[in-house]
């Protein structure tokens, strides 16, 4: 998992748009089961944490490797 999906994991959303916006993180990394920050953001429900992804340039219509999205 990436620094971006454990701030997310965590609902950390300073430390998401920290990533995004400082460090220049992916927003499109995966996790094993290629499931991307936004996707864990909107499954855990952290609407702010979704939004920051998606004004970074998320693929809002990723799926994970099972087709899931």
């Amino acid at each position: 998992i990436s620094a971006v999906g454990r701030a997310v994991c965590e609902n950390n959303i300073d430390v998401v748009r920290y990533l995004l916006k400082r460090c220049r993180a992916s927003p499109d990394s995966r996790d094993h089961e290629g499931a991307t920050p936004f996707i864990m953001a909107c499954v855990k429900g952290y609407v702010e944490a979704a939004r920051a992804l998606a004004e970074a340039g998320a693929n809002v219509l990723a799926t994970t490797s099972r087709g899931c999205s």
